[in-house]
């Protein structure tokens, strides 16, 4: 073998020798994934207001929440309307 480097074992070294960022920052609070499904009209609704449609609805959600909105009577929720 000669007395040259191999080109490979350079670049590897080249490589370690890189220092890898941290990554993205932790949060205090991490969001959590959830799926539930949804007419396509409301999807289609709801994407037709642009980019970053995600955070316009945690917001709707959120001000519902804060108003009291989402805490609907038991009437609500019988086999009639779940099923429309």
């Amino acid at each position: 073998m000669s007395n040259r480097q191999d080109p490979a074992n350079e670049a590897w070294q080249g490589e370690a020798a890189w220092k890898r960022s941290p990554g993205r920052p932790k949060v205090d609070a991490p969001k959590v994934h959830v799926g539930f499904r949804l007419a396509p009209d409301v999807v289609d609704g709801i994407k037709a207001t642009g980019k970053n449609y995600n955070a316009r609805v945690e917001a709707v959600l959120r001000e519902a929440l804060a108003a009291g909105k989402l805490d609907a009577p038991a009437t609500l929720f019988d086999a009639k309307s779940v099923r429309q």
